[in-house]
Formats: structure tokens, sequence, C-alpha cells
């Protein structure tokens, strides 16, 4: 077990918690947890058996509510790969430290049971997947599914799974279809041309209504396996 901090823990410092578990030894959690305090001065970090745990203080380029830089910092680490880590919600503070934890921990598994193939794994990106997995009445989250996206379910579940997956990549690029191109690796015209099947369908473009968010959620519940697509 590896214990190390700076006297004078920070109380008002932005902090993330890490989880990590080993995938193929003990030497990648070593290599992660070195990337760890070379990231910030101020880190507590466990090993014990096949998992990690730490918390970090996060650096001034870090903003508040994110973690991106240290998140970038682990991905770039040699070894990492060889290693499942979860990057948990930023928290200011002490009492904040558990949940953080936690948080992480939850990520990890949740990234793991959707078959997400990064390796590091930010919590934050997960947080409608989080929260669909929490709430306790799956039939509710069925019919706000079937609600905002019942015409692009009602084509086929292959070719819905498709669409789907376009609308919400289209989102989270800010809307900007030559990113989500690239990142769905798609040429920008058959991005367009799926864009405007997916709109006809759904009677608008959302993204100028106050229906956006909503439906953006629908996309995350649905990709993320938090409602059961049989009962769609």
């Amino acid at each position: 077990m590896r214990r190390r901090a700076r006297p004078g823990w920070p109380t008002e410092r932005h902090t993330s918690g890490v989880v990590g578990r080993s995938v193929d030894g003990p030497v990648s959690l070593g290599a992660v947890d070195a990337a760890l305090h070379r990231y910030a001065a101020g880190t507590v970090s466990s090993i014990a058996g096949d998992e990690l745990h730490a918390i970090v203080v996060l650096r001034a380029d870090d903003r508040v509510g994110s973690c991106a830089s240290l998140v970038e910092s682990l991905r770039a680490t040699p070894q990492a790969e060889l290693a499942r880590v979860a990057v948990g919600p930023v928290v200011i503070g002490l009492i904040g430290l558990p949940e953080t934890l936690a948080e992480a921990r939850f990520a990890l598994d949740l990234a793991a049971d959707l078959g997400i193939a990064d390796t590091i794994v930010d919590a934050a990106e997960l947080a409608l997947e989080r929260l669909g997995r929490r709430i306790g009445d799956p039939a509710l989250l069925t019919s706000f599914v079937r609600e905002l996206l019942g015409p692009l379910l009602a084509v086929g579940p292959e070719r819905a799974r498709r669409l789907i997956d376009t609308l919400d990549v289209y989102l989270q690029c800010g809307c900007n279809k030559t990113e989500a191109a690239a990142r769905l690796h798609v040429q920008r015209q058959t991005l367009y041309q799926r864009l405007d099947q997916i709109f006809a369908l759904l009677g608008e473009d959302p993204t100028g209504s106050p229906r956006l968010a909503a439906v953006h959620l629908a996309t995350r519940l649905y990709l993320g396996g938090a409602v059961d697509a049989s009962a769609l």
C-alpha cells in the first residue's frame, strides 16, 4: 500500500477521486499511480491487491467542474492501457471525497457493463447513464424514451440504433457537423442525409426547440442501456 500527500491538504481546492483496476498485473496500477503523482503534488493514493484508490487535487488548467487535463494525462500514460481507470466527479473540500470515489467506482463498473472500450473513463461523461441506472422505475424510463424517440424506434432496431447514435454524437459535438462526421467515421454528406431522416421522423430539428435537452437525455438513456430495448 502506498500513500503520499503534501502536508496541509488543501480543503478548498477542486479534487477528484480515481479508482483503477488491474487488467494484467500490478505494473499497470503502478504506472497509473505514478502518473497521478506527476499530474499534481496534492495526491493521496493507495494500492491494495488489484485496485487503486486515489484523491487528486486538480491543477489550475482543469476548469471548475472538469478534470479534462487529468483524464488526458492518464490516457497518455504508457502501460495505463493495461488497467481500467475511472475519474470521479469534481468536488470541493473534504466533505465530497467519499462521493467522488464512490462515483468513480460506479462509473468503472458501468463502463464495463456497457462495453466501453476506453480504458480511462471520465465519470462526468457518464452522468446521464449513472442517473438512469439509479432511477428505480424502469417503466418510467422506457415511457420517456418512447415518447421522445418513438418515430425513430419505429423504423426497426438496427436502423433505429444507427440513427439514434448519429443524433447523439451530433448533439455531443455541439451540433458541429464536421466534428460529428469525423467521430462517426462517415462522409459529411452521409451525415447530412441521416440528420435529414432523423429530423423528418421527429417532425422538427430539436436543436432549435425546448425539447433539445429531453431528446438528448433520451438518446443517452437508450444507448447507455438504461432501458430495455425489447420493451420499446
